[in-house]
């Protein structure tokens, strides 16, 4: 069953991670003046929270696959009992 987990919540975080830089679409660049850059996240400001929720989430389970991973790779010899 945790490898069914691990194997979901990695596809996951890709999915919501790649998500949220798609959302967002193209921010202005270095050489944009202060003006084009405040119109930009005044224009897209759904885009913009909707892009970091996405990406927060996905970092979120990532740490699921993570813990899942460094479970699995456990190994009843080299790692402590529970409770310790």
């Amino acid at each position: 069953m945790g490898d069914r987990w691990a194997f979901a919540s990695g596809i996951g975080f890709v999915a919501l991670f790649l998500a949220g830089f798609i959302v967002a679409g193209s921010a202005p660049t270095l050489e944009s003046s202060t003006a084009d850059v405040v119109a930009y996240f005044v224009d897209h400001r759904v885009a913009v929270l909707v892009s970091s929720s996405l990406i927060s989430l996905g970092i979120v389970i990532e740490f699921g696959f993570m813990l899942q991973t460094g479970h699995g790779m456990c190994s009843l010899d080299t790692c402590p009992p529970e409770g310790e």
